[in-house]
């Protein structure tokens, strides 16, 4: 019962958590992508995605994150967004270890070249 009293406090803390990193600039998302936690530097990749052509560069180098969360987010991200200059790093990624980070690098390529084939 205890446990259930507390579950809308914890969601309410996730939900300002939330609310507060979207308040931040630009740069202070990309100086996020540098904490140790994970769930920090996922929530900035998923961020930057709406930020507009500031945000490439950090996703860019978001494929090289540590996390293969993190990662696939800035693959997913990349090819959402058309980024077709980012065609030769998500190619380079193809060969990640993770198949889950593999996976959302193909959906990206996938979007990017059908966006290509449709201009």
């Amino acid at each position: 019962w205890f446990r259930l009293i507390q579950l809308p406090f914890f969601v309410g803390i996730i939900a300002l958590s939330a609310c507060t990193m979207n308040l931040m600039s630009t740069k202070e998302l990309v100086d996020q992508m540098d904490v140790p936690d994970e769930n920090v530097r996922l929530e900035s990749v998923w961020l930057l995605a709406s930020r507009g052509p500031d945000a490439i560069d950090p996703l860019l180098a978001a494929l090289d994150d540590q996390s293969p969360r993190v990662r696939g987010a800035a693959a997913c991200n990349l090819g959402r967004l058309g980024v077709q200059s980012a065609i030769p790093d998500l190619r380079r990624h193809l060969s990640d270890p993770e198949e889950a980070v593999r996976t959302a690098v193909q959906d990206a390529l996938q979007l990017l070249e059908r966006d290509k084939e449709i201009r």
